[in-house]
């Protein structure tokens, strides 16, 4: 039987409710007509194994996730912007310089 339950929060976890095979411990193989695991139990026979899975996300995933979309757009713009502009461009890398400095000094 192959069964996984996890949660570590924020991360994702997979919940198994309802699992609908018998406790069989056994062979595993890949059967390749069907595209699917099985499991042998002790008589030979061999049983599909459920690949069926409910993911679910905390809350604070979802909101990790809308915050990167926006960061990953708003670097976007920014990178476009200094192709277009050089004053930008140079503003940035000036920033940059400044927050790689000031990085230094607060580690030492």
């Amino acid at each position: 039987m192959i069964k996984i339950q996890q949660k570590t929060q924020p991360f994702v976890w997979q919940i198994d409710n309802s699992y609908s095979l018998p406790n069989i411990s056994g062979h595993v193989r890949w059967n390749g007509n069907n595209k699917e695991f099985e499991v042998c139990d002790s008589l030979g026979n061999w049983h599909r194994i459920d690949p069926t899975i409910q993911l679910e996300t905390s809350n604070d995933t979802s909101q990790i996730l809308s915050w990167a979309r926006e960061k990953m757009k708003e670097e976007e713009r920014l990178k476009k912007l200094a192709a277009d502009y050089p004053a930008i461009k140079d503003a940035k890398d000036q920033l940059d310089t400044l927050i790689n400095l000031v990085k230094d000094e607060s580690t030492s």
